[in-house]
């Protein structure tokens, strides 16, 4: 996410795209949490990865 950029989720294509963002081209799992406000704007996330 682009500073100053507004991600408003309206649907599950748009979380993943914000989601795509973050995650890249990772070849791993990945356990990602993203945070909305009550008006479905992009706060803030977690993003975990488990390797063996």
């Amino acid at each position: 996410m682009e500073g100053g950029q507004t991600n408003i989720i309206r649907s599950p294509e748009d979380a993943a795209k914000v989601v795509a963002g973050f995650i890249g081209e990772d070849d791993r799992e990945v356990f990602f949490v993203m945070r909305l406000n009550t008006k479905t704007i992009f706060c803030s996330s977690s993003l975990s990865s488990w390797f063996n």
